[in-house]
């Protein structure tokens, strides 16, 4: 093993800069610095002071990335040089250590979740994120510890750590949220597949062009997320996809005019099973969620639905943000390609 502990102090009119600074450095480092281990940093102290740990097999790992990164990239060169600007210069100290012996006193303990706080330090990224289930998930995640990006394609009302208008039917826009997400909150561990529309009236009075829409939406969308998304979930080692299915794609036909979402809806279920498949080698888990009838807006208008569901009521966002945030933890970690049916119990009787 070859370690290097940097050791710097961060100009008091800096620190805000810093930050930004640092995310997009580990992000680079992670995506492209295979030879590192371990990359730990610590600070700003209260007095600027800041401390990095990178562990690597041996000295010549090392080597190799500094010297291949001095060469080939630009961009991570650039930020490298930018610490230079936002530190006190007398500050700068390096110590390299070539054992970690002085490891075997140590010990980790069991880390308990607090709060049910299960996805502290994971980055989850929502579509469809600022209102009704995609809110409800939303506030789910963040209850859960994860640091939450939203995207939708209209914002005026989402709620987290980073807020991205955009429209995922569009693969370009579909990178940008992407590459945003990883830039400003350091990674993305779990991607939550909600945006979706829903219109609903008889087949001879859609358009094809209104068609089409619908299967763009819910299911193309989902598929171009999980394609650009992918490289960054298994990094992580603990990548996890929800896609917002609905009972409506696994029986069809429960309300009349649904012929578009229906089948869309199935899809989308089709695509979650082939998906866990192909990407779960990759250490991806891929599942899906089919909500029942959920009164997104409170309104509680919904009073023939809940006396026909066995717990006499309908579903809520928060129903469905626990079981998003429940699949995405570890604790659903061999839970793969699996649709949870959450309908009150409703398609459990004839």
């Amino acid at each position: 093993m070859f370690g290097i502990i940097f050791l710097w102090r961060v100009k008091s009119d800096k620190l805000a800069e810093h930050d930004a600074l640092m995310k997009r450095t580990l992000a680079v480092e992670r995506e492209r610095a295979p030879e590192v281990l371990l990359n730990l940093t610590l600070g700003p102290a209260a007095d600027g002071t800041c401390a990095e740990v990178q562990v690597y097999q041996d000295y010549p790992s090392h080597e190799s990335f500094v010297a291949r990164a001095q060469r080939e990239d630009a961009e991570l060169k650039r930020l490298w040089d930018a610490f230079a600007e936002i530190a006190e210069p007398d500050s700068w100290k390096t110590i390299k250590f070539e054992s970690m012996d002085f490891l075997a006193g140590s010990f980790v303990r069991p880390v308990v979740p607090i709060g049910g706080r299960k996805l502290t330090g994971r980055v989850a990224l929502v579509t469809g994120g600022a209102r009704g289930i995609g809110a409800g998930i939303a506030a789910a995640l963040a209850e859960a510890g994860a640091k939450v990006a939203v995207t939708d394609i209209k914002t005026a009302h989402a709620k987290g750590d980073l807020v991205i208008e955009a429209d995922i039917t569009n693969e370009d826009s579909v990178r940008a949220v992407i590459d945003r997400c990883v830039a400003e909150l350091g990674s993305l561990d779990i991607l939550i597949n909600n945006a979706g529309i829903y219109p609903f009236k008889p087949v001879d009075q859609f358009s094809l062009e209104e068609f089409r829409r619908v299967l763009d939406v819910n299911v193309v969308g989902p598929w171009l997320m999980c394609k650009h998304a992918l490289p960054h979930l298994k990094r992580t080692g603990h990548g996890a996809i929800v896609n917002i299915g609905s009972c409506s794609g696994i029986h069809g036909g429960a309300t009349p005019g649904g012929s578009a979402y229906d089948a869309s809806k199935a899809a989308l279920h089709q695509l979650t099973a082939s998906l866990a498949v192909e990407f779960g080698p990759q250490g991806v888990r891929v599942n899906a969620i089919a909500p029942g009838v959920v009164d997104s807006h409170a309104t509680g208008q919904f009073a023939a639905e809940a006396a026909a569901t066995p717990l006499r009521r309908v579903g809520t966002p928060a129903d469905i943000g626990r079981i998003a945030a429940f699949l995405a933890s570890d604790d659903a970690s061999f839970l793969n390609g699996i649709t949870v049916i959450a309908d009150g119990g409703r398609m459990a009787q004839w």
